[in-house]
């Protein structure tokens, strides 16, 4: 190799550094005068809005797409179902419980079980709602016994980072001496516990306690006439408990979706709490 060519060489060598230097000193790329952070901060986006499971009656599964490794999620244990006895007013069911956890690790292409809990009938619990099986719970309301109020779900669980976890609020108890059924408890939701119905007394029924939300709550469904609790405006606000029944009304009031306790009933007469 000659002398010129090893002069050319070194000569495209020294222009290559100098037009990489230039390059980097006009780009976007951080610089060390601007103190980037170490180790670098990985951007993250959120979608535009959640993706909702409704009550199957079976396990449904949650697959992360592509570039999805982390999701926010939130659940509400179905509301228990209210009680039923022949002689006096039935208890309220207690409302479902509520969690959300925050960045929970997720593996695309991967599938995580969602299991929505069914509100219970009369005298039987609500179910747990869960995903990845333990990762995310949010208990059920319990079912009232006779003429005992049924009590919230408990305060939700969790394995990652808990945004918020809020019991749902008891139900009622029915009127000892009478024949009118007491409301069912609110779900609790992201503001704090549901709202725990009143007792019955005086053989007038009670109305169902709201769910605990400062936007989009169900409120409780009306005493006497066993109303239901309303829903939610949508999948992800929480459902009022149901109304008390009445001696006129035999069934007390659905629970709200999701997770409204069932309203207390008479004679026995069969009826559905929520689902979440």
């Amino acid at each position: 190799m000659g002398i010129d060519s090893k002069k050319a060489i070194k000569f495209w060598r020294g222009f290559l550094v100098f037009a990489l230097i230039f390059a980097w000193l006009f780009s976007g790329w951080p610089k060390v005068w601007q103190n980037p952070p170490f180790p670098p901060e990985v951007l993250t986006t959120r979608a535009a809005s959640p993706e909702p499971f409704a009550y199957t009656g079976g396990s449904q599964d949650f697959n992360p797409a592509d570039g999805i490794y982390a999701v926010d999620v939130e659940c509400w244990g179905g509301g228990g179902g209210g009680g039923s006895i022949n002689n006096n007013g039935g208890g309220g069911g207690g409302g479902g419980a509520y969690a959300k956890s925050t960045g929970v690790a997720v593996t695309p292409g991967t599938g995580y079980a969602v299991d929505v809990g069914a509100g219970g009938s009369s005298e039987v619990n609500g179910a747990d709602s869960t995903f990845g099986v333990t990762t995310v719970v949010a208990d059920g309301g319990g079912a009232a016994a006779n003429n005992n109020n049924g009590t919230g779900g408990t305060l939700a669980a969790s394995t990652y980072n808990d945004a918020a976890s809020h019991a749902g609020g008891n139900g009622g108890d029915g009127n000892t001496t009478g024949d009118v059924g007491a409301g069912g408890g609110g779900a609790g939701g992201p503001d704090g516990i549901g709202n725990t119905a009143d007792n019955a007394s005086n053989n007038v029924s009670t109305a169902g306690g709201d769910a605990n939300s400062s936007v989009g709550t169900g409120t409780g469904g009306a005493a006497n006439d066993g109303a239901a609790g309303s829903p939610g405006n949508n999948d992800l606000t929480k459902g009022g408990g149901g109304g008390g029944g009445s001696e006129a009304a035999q069934v007390g009031g659905a629970g709200g979706v999701p997770g409204g306790g069932g309203g207390g009933r008479h004679m026995g007469a069969f009826g559905y709490s929520s689902h979440s």
